[in-house]
């Protein structure tokens, strides 16, 4: 067959043979399509900047990650070798700007091969300002009480101060910080915990890390008492001898720790005279002390000496 003939066969039903080549390319994208996978995830959206300019919250603080591709290659990337990012760094006015969400791959994602990456939302609105560094007194937020008859006697925060950074407008207004609530419920004991920091801007960071060291010291409650009409008797008296007349009664102040004083009785308690070295008959001016159960501290009393009067049983009126 001369090259006539067969141009002229090649050529023979060419609109048949147009349509039989498509069909072939759409059965072949078609199972491309059928044996595509599709996989969905979160990651964090990362703000780079200069350093000098900070972004100001509200602003997303993830993405969601759409991976198109074969099931052997997206199984195999790790949710945390995809990085979402917006790139600030060449922003040197604060202002508002929507900027593209950028994908940056690393480890397993840089060898996959053949696979779509698509995130949402595709651009954020930012806006940036001024970076401020300030140092801030730090207080304790503490909550309830200790057990009854215990008090808190003084704490400490480790650090006292703080010094954040954030946007200009966020932080030139605050004074001072405080932590999380920090309660005293049933507590006797000293103790020391760590405590975070309550701080809900997401524009502001602490340096240094947000969570300090708070120590209590608590101490037993410690009150006074003062308790009246308290008899003063005698001490050691010769048997030989008797009062011409009653000592009388005193009062006397006392301090201790609320729990042993609440259990304290009055009747426990006397103002007494050592009468151990009267030998005979007559007038005496003695010392008085108090007597009382151990733990009070005795603050005053009254009264601090008596006059007495010694004679024998016979003479006694």
């Amino acid at each position: 067959m001369n090259s006539r003939g067969r141009r002229h066969s090649f050529f023979d039903n060419w609109p048949a043979k147009v349509m039989a080549i498509a069909a072939a390319i759409i059965l072949f994208l078609f199972q491309r399509i059928v044996t595509m996978e599709e996989r969905f995830f979160s990651v964090p959206l990362q703000i780079e900047t200069t350093g000098r300019y900070l972004p100001v919250a509200p602003f997303p603080q993830s993405v969601r990650v759409h991976l198109r591709g074969e099931a052997d290659n997206i199984d195999t990337i790790l949710e945390n070798d995809i990085k979402a990012y917006v790139d600030l760094r060449d922003r040197d006015a604060a202002s508002t700007y929507e900027e593209p969400v950028l994908i940056r791959k690393t480890g397993t994602a840089l060898n996959a091969e053949d696979i779509e990456i698509r995130v949402d939302p595709l651009t954020v609105e930012l806006t940036i300002e001024e970076k401020m560094i300030k140092s801030l007194e730090l207080s304790a937020n503490i909550r309830g009480f200790p057990e009854p008859g215990y008090e808190l006697d003084q704490y400490f925060l480790s650090p006292s101060r703080v010094e954040v950074e954030g946007p200009r407008s966020r932080v030139e207004p605050l004074d001072e910080l405080e932590t999380e609530a920090i309660p005293l419920n049933g507590r006797k004991e000293d103790f020391t915990t760590r405590v975070r920091i309550d701080l809900d801007d997401r524009s502001i960071r602490i340096r240094g890390g947000d969570y300090v060291e708070f120590r209590a010291l608590i101490k037993e409650k410690i009150i006074h008492r003062s308790i009246e009409n308290i008899d003063i008797v005698t001490l050691d008296l010769d048997p030989d001898y008797v009062l011409e007349e009653p000592l009388g009664q005193g009062n006397i102040q006392i301090q201790g720790s609320k729990n042993a004083l609440e259990g304290l009785k009055a009747a426990s308690i006397q103002l007494v005279v050592d009468c151990s070295e009267i030998e005979t008959t007559g007038e005496y001016l003695l010392p008085v002390r108090p007597d009382i159960p151990a733990g009070p501290v005795v603050l005053s009393y009254e009264p601090r000496q008596v006059i007495l009067k010694v004679v024998r049983p016979e003479e006694a009126p």
